[in-house]
């Protein structure tokens, strides 16, 4: 029973074992999925182009992030692909993968062990190239990945022949790099090419050259040539030289001089595979003090502010007697005299208004009901034109006068048209027909 038993724990083992996939750190490996991985044949009739496949870390609900997953129409088929980092033991982590017959809604599921391994001798010098005209899958595909390498392998660095490989491979657009404007066109791709072996005369060469492109992220296509463009030219590979850089004496090794230097608590780090089994707390998240960039960004300004103006206040104020301008003091003066004439003539305005207003303000003496009386008769016309003549000096009923004149205002306006007459001066007798009135002397 016992070796039953054992029989039972180790038959499973040896069949992850020969399912297993065995990859180094620091070195990209490419999985290909396809129908034939989940036991589909294909017959005459039937595509690859039928079948869809998602891949995810087993009990997660992505994929690490260091592990991605691209599906090739052209090749009717996906990858997956990644650069394992470095970590000081080994691992194994299990990728599930479901696939989906579009036409069926047939569904298949295939875990795919991964065993990481730390490489031997990794890369201390690195390349790190973009390529314009291809695309992730192109790399892929081991002839085009074995003409590029031969480029470096043969002509540029010809000491890294025995352990070329790539060191990292991603997408430009995944960079964030814009998509071609023609769809034909590649996305764009980015990757290092690693050796433990220094770098060649002709990649030193090749920097200084492309040297001053430094300064930019990207180039456009056939923005630049350089003397080794011609041998790419040849392998159809468009390089962007801006982004040519040499990378070395690359760590290999943790350092933990830093982290003992540091007062954080590595300890309680979670690696990305096990942040979904383990996510952290709220109360463990650290407070970040917002005190330096307040600092920085309300009162640093506010004191520049305040000594600008402190300067200027003292250049206005103590440098204004020094100096002497003829336009300036004569224009100021001009101003000054506008400002006092136009306050002198309103102070004017507003004392006649006054006076009028005490001219016009009714004054109650005991004469008043005589000099109403006076007023009744000396009745003038309200055409300053017309003849003394055709003046009536009566107030007869069929006056022209408005009637809704009172004879104060018909005072009012004999005192302002016209100077008032002489008084009468008449004798009473009974020889006028009993009028009280007699010829006035004039």
């Amino acid at each position: 029973m016992a070796a039953i038993s054992s029989l039972a724990i180790l038959l499973p083992m040896l069949f992850l074992a020969s399912n297993a996939e065995y990859v180094h750190m620091t070195e990209v490996f490419v999985l290909p999925i396809e129908p034939s991985m989940f036991n589909w044949t294909l017959h005459g009739a039937t595509s690859r182009d039928q079948y869809e496949y998602r891949a995810t870390q087993i009990n997660s609900p992505d994929l690490p992030l260091w592990m991605n997953f691209v599906y090739s129409p052209r090749h009717q088929q996906g990858f997956l692909f990644g650069v394992p980092p470095q970590w000081p033991q080994p691992r194994e982590i299990e990728v599930e993968i479901v696939a989906l017959n579009k036409q069926t809604y047939e569904t298949r599921r295939r875990v795919v062990p991964l065993v990481i391994k730390q490489k031997e001798v990794p890369a201390q010098y690195e390349v790190q190239l973009k390529i314009h005209n291809l695309n992730v899958e192109d790399l892929f595909e081991s002839h085009r990945q074995s003409r590029l390498l031969d480029i470096f392998r043969h002509k540029l660095w010809p000491a890294s022949a025995a352990d070329l490989h790539i060191t990292m491979l991603a997408s430009a657009v995944q960079l964030g790099a814009r998509r071609p404007l023609r769809p034909t066109e590649g996305e764009g791709v980015v990757l290092k090419l690693g050796s433990s072996k220094e770098f060649s005369p002709a990649l030193r060469e090749l920097q200084k050259e492309v040297k001053p492109l430094g300064k930019m992220s990207s180039c456009p296509r056939d923005f630049k040539r350089t003397s080794v463009e011609r041998i790419f030219r040849e392998q159809r590979f468009a390089l962007d030289w801006c982004s040519f850089k040499l990378y070395e004496h690359l760590t290999t090794k943790v350092d933990t001089s830093a982290a003992e230097n540091n007062d954080y608590d590595y300890s309680t780090f979670i690696e990305g595979d096990e942040l979904w089994d383990a996510p952290p707390s709220r109360e463990n998240v650290p407070v970040r003090s917002y005190t330096y960039e307040f600092i920085v960004t309300i009162l640093v300004p506010m004191i520049v502010l305040i000594l600008i103006l402190v300067l200027l206040s003292v250049i206005l104020c103590f440098h204004h007697e020094g100096i002497e301008d003829e336009a300036s003091e004569e224009f100021f003066n001009s101003v000054f005299s506008i400002c006092e004439e136009y306050w002198r003539s309103k102070r004017n305005e507003e004392g006649c208004e006054r006076v009028q207003m005490l001219q016009y303000t009714p004054v109650h003496r005991p004469n008043d009901p005589l000099r109403s009386s006076l007023s009744l008769r000396r009745v003038p016309s309200l055409t300053p034109d017309r003849p003394i003549a055709q003046r009536s000096l009566t107030a007869s009923p069929t006056s022209s006068l408005p009637r809704s004149m009172s004879p104060r205002m018909l005072d009012e306006d004999a005192h302002f048209t016209r100077p008032n007459p002489p008084p009468y001066i008449g004798v009473f007798n009974n020889n006028n027909h009993g009028s009280p009135y007699a010829e006035s002397d004039f």
